[in-house]
């Protein structure tokens, strides 16, 4: 039986390097991140979200940071979405002679 192994082709954000930005936290009800809006706990990149309010963070990518329960340690919407792109996958590549270092393997 012979294994799979390979590596993930990864691109880190390097300093200086653009990174996604924040638009709003974005306050939900029912201590539920896909709960119900509620836009008047929205909140501005830099306040502190602090435990007791469910939501998420709205970055400037489209996506949403952080979608958290009632139930999490204080964090701000900017940084959140800031580290959403450290690292982002672009692709498998499988490799062979059981090492991911190991000759490329076109067919996987």
């Amino acid at each position: 039986m012979r294994g799979v192994v390979g590596s993930w082709l990864v691109l880190a954000v390097g300093a200086g390097e653009p990174v996604c930005g924040c638009v709003a936290w974005r306050q939900t009800a029912g201590c539920d991140p896909a709960g119900r809006r509620e836009p008047h706990g929205d909140k501005a990149c830099d306040a502190v979200v602090s435990p007791g309010a469910s939501g998420y963070c709205d970055c400037s990518d489209g996506s949403r940071a952080r979608k958290v329960t009632c139930d999490h340690r204080p964090f701000s919407c900017r940084a959140e979405c800031a580290r959403t792109q450290e690292y982002t996958c672009v692709m498998w590549r499988q490799t062979g002679a059981c090492s991911p270092d190991g000759p490329r393997e076109a067919q996987n």
